[in-house]
């Protein structure tokens, strides 16, 4: 072969491959081209992700007015669990959107929260024994052995976080109040035996309702004193709040103080 005619053979081949690389106005346009072409599909996917974004959003918050609607009653929210004041402390200390996001509130999972608390008891002892809500033993078996937990091992948990509770049954609140905050979170107990909650501040009408025309309690253990305790006025002033006629339909007359500290007992 002619070496001339190899070279250039050969330089045409290679400047056949550089024609595509060239700054001529055909591969400006195609260049052009294909970049407005990558710029779209940019946006198409940012598109994309703002959709799923939004409708992410949309469901979560579909599933908070869903769960609201569901559990809300007289602005008391009552979870559907079954140990339902293990999950209002739950809820009231890390939040109801927290809550929500757990896919698995299982047993395995609410027992493993509870045996955590169990070792905060242990480790907190000083600071729950003056409160003598419950032996440190019960507590500790209600959290590990019990499907639900009691008031007292509720409150006990409460006084380890430090939170501000009313526990509301019919009639009567017991208030505990362990920091200086407005935030105050009301506990009821409703007629298919559900608690619920719900927020509260001092500064609001529902905090003096409480404690004007509710009948305080100050042990849960023993709400009420011997009889020999109490005046015939005094017993009047608790039957008032407590919705309890203190007139005899029949005889028309005023009941004794007997009657009177029977029906108060009856309903506490």
């Amino acid at each position: 072969m002619n070496i001339e005619n190899y070279i250039e053979k050969d330089y045409n081949h290679v400047c056949n491959k550089l024609q595509d690389y060239m700054l001529n106005k055909d591969n400006i346009q195609r260049f052009a081209l294909l970049q407005q072409e990558k710029q779209n599909l940019l946006k198409k996917e940012d598109k994309l992700q703002d959709k799923n974004t939004e409708k992410t959003q949309f469901e979560k918050n579909n599933v908070l007015k869903k769960d609201n609607n569901i559990n809300n009653n007289n602005n008391f929210f009552y979870p559907r669990d079954k140990d339902s004041l293990f999950w209002c402390f739950y809820i009231i200390k890390n939040g109801l959107l927290n809550y929500q996001m757990i896919q698995n509130k299982n047993i395995v999972y609410e027992k493993g929260v509870k045996i955590d608390y169990v070792e905060k008891l242990r480790k907190e002892k000083h600071v729950i024994k003056p409160y003598k809500f419950d032996s440190l033993m019960n507590l500790e078996n209600n959290l590990a052995t019990d499907y639900k937990i009691g008031i007292p091992t509720f409150l006990t948990l409460c006084v380890i976080e430090n939170i501000n509770v009313i526990i509301v049954r019919k009639k009567t609140f017991y208030e505990l109040l362990l920091n200086d905050t407005n935030d105050i979170y009301v506990i009821n107990l409703s007629e298919n035996d559900k608690y619920g909650f719900k927020h509260i501040v001092k500064t609001s009408e529902d905090y003096e309702t409480y404690k004007n025309t509710f009948f305080r309690i100050n042990n849960m253990d023993k709400p009420i004193k011997t009889i020999t305790y109490y005046k015939v006025s005094e017993l009047v002033d608790m039957c008032e709040k407590l919705s309890i006629e203190i007139v005899n339909t029949t005889t028309k007359k005023n009941k004794s103080k007997k009657e009177l500290y029977e029906l108060i007992i009856q309903q506490l």
